[in-house]
């Protein structure tokens, strides 16, 4: 990646927010191990990744980190106002079914609350570690930190989250997964 000549101008970084995501995470990978270490950056988080796409277009942001895993990607990469400057790989950090610490599970009714990428693991970890949990619904929400609060908050029964959101709204672990291998890619704006 091309870096401006001034190194004293701040590097904005825009992913998915809010802290504790996977994406938060693999920004400060990619700030560590691929960016002089005398540049000045900033990682801003944001709700939604078509607010990230925003953010570079309006140059809110210098560049974005997108998981290979965000269902509308495409729209980064299929856009004639981006350049794709990398692809990286970074592991998550360790996935799991969570629930809120010292509450019972029941066999029906379970709300489980997860991002839509890693909802193919919730059957699985059902399947191979809570059997007796067969009537259950899964909302979607916007991020893995998000469904993790909404189970500390007692909105939901499960989060299919990582260790690090899990940790930080003091939730208790029914079932692990473990790191999820990602590739991410870093857009720019194209320019003129």
């Amino acid at each position: 990646m091309r870096l401006s000549k001034n190194m004293n101008s701040r590097l904005s970084i825009g992913t998915l927010g809010p802290k504790g995501t996977s994406s938060e995470y693999s920004a400060q990978h990619y700030i560590n191990k691929f960016l002089p270490y005398d540049l000045p950056t900033e990682i801003k988080l944001y709700n939604h990744f078509n607010l990230v796409l925003h953010s570079l277009l309006m140059d809110q942001v210098g560049i974005a980190i997108v998981p290979h895993a965000y269902d509308k990607i495409n729209e980064f990469y299929i856009n004639p106002e981006f350049s794709l400057v990398q692809n990286y790989e970074y592991n998550t950090p360790e996935y799991g079914l969570y629930k809120l610490a010292g509450s019972k599970l029941s066999g029906s009714n379970c709300n489980i609350v997860s991002h839509p990428a890693p909802v193919n693991l919730i059957k699985y970890l059902l399947e191979h570690n809570l059997p007796e949990i067969v009537d259950y619904t899964v909302t979607f929400v916007d991020s893995t930190v998000i469904a993790a609060n909404l189970v500390k908050t007692g909105s939901a029964t499960l989060a299919l989250t990582n260790k690090k959101a899990a940790e930080q709204n003091s939730l208790e672990l029914v079932a692990m997964y473990g790191e999820i291998q990602m590739g991410w890619s870093v857009f720019t704006k194209r320019k003129a």
